[in-house]
């Protein structure tokens, strides 16, 4: 098995990151073809650590059909990769241990009832195709039938990425499949903010949201995650992007220096932007929560459980192994370490007439807070 050097793994991040980087004067051919010659590698590798048999030797066929046959001239270049990818993916799903496990519940040959999750239905429609067909693939994640799969061809329904050699503004999203399984908290914390969505490549079933995941399903929940940060954090709150960014680059900048509180930060921004409470980022409730009130609000009763902090498989990687046994005692430490962070930028910034948005709505807020608080005072007089 195939396995990453610190160096290697920096030299391929380096193409994630000009793959995304949505410079003019970057030959993206050449760099989708070196993200594809790492992902040969290391699928050849991941087939050949398989133990000899019947199913080792046709996925070797099928490894033939998909490299030998892709489009080298497709000028979709983050469709290229991630289609091959994709056809990996599947390779690698149908041949998974749990396969029937994730899908033997459903009618697999055509189950169109309401119980059936998108993600069964679409993989479906994907084993009507010759999906070891580079063609075929492209032709279906252009069609009707992809459900959250689309976003690997196409910006939105009919616009493929790089469409007319145009390159991806910032403000549209970009999902792009790496054989990176897992990313530092900093690697998904600074893709997300730049509106990059980065998925992995598995080769077998992983632990994830709280349970085992085929490597297709494994992909679907990656492309949610990026599809519930842009509902939620832009489409529903109407956050703004460079607000974020500008945040996190002021706590890089000012914290890295103290591992702890930098370490904080990070923990708590993927938890407001990947896990879906990026809605409180702005809140003043949020910002003026206890590190018990905010625990009970949102690990005890709220969308993520404290349970899942407390499996090494899920969201337990996160937790400081010093702090593993009371995961509880590491949240009183990085809430207030994450507001300290939030109020120091805040009054970092200049004065409302020059200000952002950001510094405007809180100062806005707190005097509401205030007069609220002393109407209250009166009535008790």
């Amino acid at each position: 098995m195939h396995l990453f050097t610190g160096e290697e793994r920096k030299k391929y991040m380096d193409l994630c990151n000009k793959m995304t980087s949505r410079q003019e004067c970057l030959d993206y051919k050449s760099l989708a073809d070196k993200m594809i010659d790492y992902l040969q590698i290391h699928t050849w590798d991941e087939i050949e650590s398989l133990k000899e048999g019947e199913k080792k030797t046709q996925m070797k066929i099928d490894f033939g059909i998909i490299f030998n046959n892709h489009q080298h001239d497709d000028r979709n270049h983050i469709g290229r990769v991630n289609i091959v990818s994709l056809q990996v993916i599947i390779l690698f799903t149908v041949n998974d241990p749990k396969y029937t496990d994730d899908f033997n519940k459903y009618d697999f040959v055509d189950s169109y009832d309401n119980y059936t999750p998108n993600v069964v239905r679409t993989f479906q429609e994907l084993m009507k195709i010759k999906w070891r067909k580079y063609d075929a693939v492209k032709i279906f994640l252009e069609g009707s039938d992809c459900g959250n799969i689309c976003v690997l061809y196409s910006i939105r329904r009919g616009e493929p990425y790089f469409e007319d050699n145009t390159i991806p503004t910032s403000e549209q999203t970009i999902y792009l499949i790496t054989i990176i399984k897992y990313f530092t908290l900093d690697e998904m914390n600074s893709a997300f903010l730049k509106n990059n969505i980065l998925c992995g490549v598995s080769y077998k079933s992983l632990f994830a949201d709280g349970r085992w995941m085929n490597p297709y399903m494994f992909l679907d929940h990656d492309i949610i995650h990026g599809q519930n940060y842009d509902a939620l954090c832009f489409d529903r709150v109407r956050v703004e992007r460079m607000e974020l960014i500008k945040f996190y680059e002021y706590c890089r900048t000012n914290y890295t220096g103290d591992k702890q509180k930098w370490y904080s930060i990070k923990v708590m921004m993927f938890l407001l932007i990947h896990e879906g409470l990026c809605n409180f980022f702005l809140e003043q409730g949020f910002q003026e929560m206890e590190p018990e009130e905010f625990i009970q609000t949102y690990f005890h009763n709220g969308m993520l459980k404290m349970k899942r902090f407390e499996d090494a498989n899920d969201l337990g990687e996160m937790i400081p192994k010093e702090y593993r046994e009371k995961v509880v005692d590491f949240f009183e430490i990085a809430i207030p370490n994450y507001l300290t962070a939030l109020k120091s930028w805040h009054e970092s910034l200049s004065e409302p007439s020059g200000g952002s948005r950001y510094k405007r709505k809180y100062r806005r807020t707190k005097k509401v807070s205030k007069r609220k608080t002393n109407k209250k005072k009166s009535r008790r007089k």
